[in-house]
C-alpha cells in the first residue's frame, strides 16, 4: 500500500498536480523581511485604522506625520498627505492594508520634498517597501494573472515639478502574467495619471510601462531591469534606468489558493527638458 501511494504521488507530481488534486506547489516560502528600494532613511506608515506615524525625511530627521486623506486613497492603497500651497505634495504616502487572514503581502511608498512645512529645511527622499507575511506555497505548475493597483511618487531634490516645489503622485493599475511551470513573470502598468492634493489632473497622463518577462526564483521573488515606456504624454519625456522587483505570497482566505498575491516596486528616471525626476512606486494585487 505504501508503495502504491508513493507511485501515485510520483505520477501526480509529473502531471503538475498534488495528491489532493490541486496544482503542484513548492515547499513553504521563506520569510524575507522587508525589501527596500530608494532612500531607506525615509520612513512612516499609513495604518488601516488610526493616525499615520513614524515619519522621517531623506536624512532620517523626524518630521510631522501627514494627515490621513481618504480622498486620495487608490482602492487597496490608503493615503496620507501634506500639501504645498500649489497643491503638489510636501509628503505623500500610500500603504496597502488589504491583505486579510494569516498570510499576505503589503507595500508602502513615501515621497518627502525638500520643503516640508514651507521651511526648506527637510531633505528630499523617496522610498518603496514591500514584504510578505505568514506561510505560503509557490505554485509550480499552471499559470496565473495578478492584477491590482500601482501608486508612485515623482519628484526631484533640485528641480520643480508642475510649476511647484513638491512632488506629484502617479496612480495606475498593473497586470503580471505568471507561468509557474516555466517560472516566469512579466506584464505592465497602465492607466497612469498624475495626482495632486486636489485629485487626478485631467489630461495629465503617463504612457504605459512594460515590465519585461523575468524569472520567478525558488523563494517566490522576481526582478528585472529594462523597464520601458512611462513618459508624460503632454511633454517630451525621455525615460530610462527602469527596473522592477517583487514577490509572490499569501493564501486566498476564501478557497486556500496558494501564491494568491503579488507585490513589488518599480523605478524609472524621467528627463523632461533640462530637469530629471525619479519615479518610485509600488504595486499590489492578487489573482
Amino acid at each position: 500500500m505504501l508503495t502504491n501511494q508513493f507511485r501515485l504521488v510520483t505520477v501526480l507530481a509529473a502531471l503538475g498536480l498534488s495528491a489532493c488534486g490541486g496544482p503542484a506547489v513548492s515547499p513553504p516560502l521563506p520569510g524575507l523581511g522587508t525589501k527596500v528600494l530608494g532612500n531607506a532613511n525615509v520612513s512612516g506608515s499609513v495604518p488601516a485604522s488610526g493616525a499615520p506615524a513614524g515619519f522621517s525625511d531623506g536624512a532620517g530627521n523626524p518630521i510631522a506625520a501627514p494627515a490621513r486623506d481618504t480622498a486620495l486613497d487608490h482602492l487597496r492603497f490608503d493615503a496620507a498627505a501634506t500639501s504645498a500651497a500649489d497643491n503638489t505634495f510636501d509628503i505623500i504616502a500610500y500603504t496597502d492594508n488589504s491583505s486579510t487572514g494569516s498570510s499576505g503581502v503589503t507595500a508602502t511608498t513615501i515621497g518627502v520634498s525638500s520643503n516640508v512645512g514651507g521651511t526648506g529645511a527637510s531633505t528630499f527622499g523617496q522610498v518603496a517597501r514591500y514584504t510578505r507575511f505568514g506561510t505560503s506555497l509557490l505554485p509550480t505548475s499552471g499559470t496565473g494573472t495578478y492584477s491590482g493597483q500601482y501608486v508612485g511618487t515623482l519628484g526631484s531634490p533640485t528641480g520643480t515639478i508642475n510649476g511647484g516645489s513638491g512632488l506629484v503622485a502617479i496612480n495606475g493599475s498593473y497586470i503580471l502574467n505568471a507561468d509557474f511551470g516555466a517560472k516566469t513573470i512579466g506584464g505592465s502598468i497602465k492607466n497612469r495619471v498624475e495626482v495632486l492634493k486636489t485629485g487626478p489632473v485631467p489630461g495629465e497622463t503617463f504612457a504605459n510601462v512594460t515590465l519585461p518577462t523575468t524569472s520567478i526564483l525558488s523563494d517566490g521573488t522576481f526582478a528585472a531591469s529594462g523597464v520601458t515606456g512611462g513618459g508624460l504624454d503632454s511633454a517630451t519625456d525621455t525615460t530610462s534606468n527602469g527596473s522592477y522587483q517583487g514577490l509572490i505570497g499569501g493564501v486566498n482566505p476564501g478557497n486556500g489558493q496558494n501564491g494568491f498575491r503579488a507585490a513589488g516596486t518599480m523605478s524609472l528616471t524621467h528627463t523632461i527638458g533640462a530637469n530629471t525626476y525619479t519615479e518610485l512606486g509600488v504595486f499590489s494585487g492578487h489573482r
